[in-house]
């Protein structure tokens, strides 16, 4: 079993250590792990060989929770600007600081997104994704540097648009429609004719208007996704 098959193994743990990883490679034999910086890792490390974090609780630094997605249809409702308006993005967007989220590129780490959607892309009809980072696919190429997943560059997704068949291209899809709903709210503003739902006439707005979107997705079974 190489490195990427302990990283989509269920029978492989994630521990994050903030340690040296040399502390670890007496204990383990062909350690598998990926460097965040010169102290954090991600090490992945069979359950064969993790003690039960139940009777020995105290040894671990924290023991972190499951979080899921909000009970609620998705996408049903139309885009509506609530979140934005008490999070006190909507004040930030007027007078007089304006600020409209040109130049920044938004990460955004959930279920996956419909990239066929009108409200990714600009005028002119292409994409305004950088890239889609699909961990559930295995055939492609992955980012440089980790051993999972495929990426999918906005040229891949450009043509995929000039395709009849556009996943037959970039395969990647969003089943449940959560990410592409986060999407769209933080994509609001170049398409604003694409949001007139509860607005109240027509509300011309996201998080980062003239943003640009890095979208990734979930794992859709016991194992989750790493942010990129």
């Amino acid at each position: 079993m190489d490195c990427r098959d302990k990283i989509l193994s269920s029978e492989y743990y994630d521990v994050i250590t903030d340690f040296p990883i040399d502390a670890l490679r007496y204990a383990f034999f062909d350690l598998c792990y990926l460097e965040v910086d010169e102290f954090y890792n991600i090490v992945y490390i069979s359950r064969e060989n993790v003690r039960n974090v139940n009777e020995y609780i105290f040894d671990y630094k924290s023991v972190p929770k499951l979080y899921g997605l909000m009970q609620g249809e998705v996408g049903s409702q139309g885009f509506d600007p609530n979140n934005l308006i008490v999070s006190g993005i909507t004040q930030a967007q007027r007078a007089p600081l304006g600020l409209t989220g040109r130049g920044v590129v938004v990460c955004i780490i959930d279920t996956g997104i419909d990239y066929t959607s009108e409200a990714f892309r600009d005028s002119q009809g292409n994409s305004r994704i950088l890239a889609i980072w699909d961990q559930t696919i295995q055939d492609g190429a992955p980012p440089e540097g980790l051993h999972y997943g495929t990426v999918y560059t906005r040229e891949d997704i450009n043509r995929a648009l000039q395709s009849p068949d556009p996943y037959s291209i970039v395969p990647s899809r969003d089943e449940n429609g959560h990410g592409t709903g986060g999407g769209r709210g933080q994509q609001a503003g170049e398409r604003p004719d694409l949001y007139r739902g509860r607005a109240g006439g027509g509300y011309r707005g996201g998080e980062a208007q003239g943003g640009q979107a890095v979208p990734q997705g979930f794992f859709h079974g016991a194992r989750g996704r790493a942010g990129l």
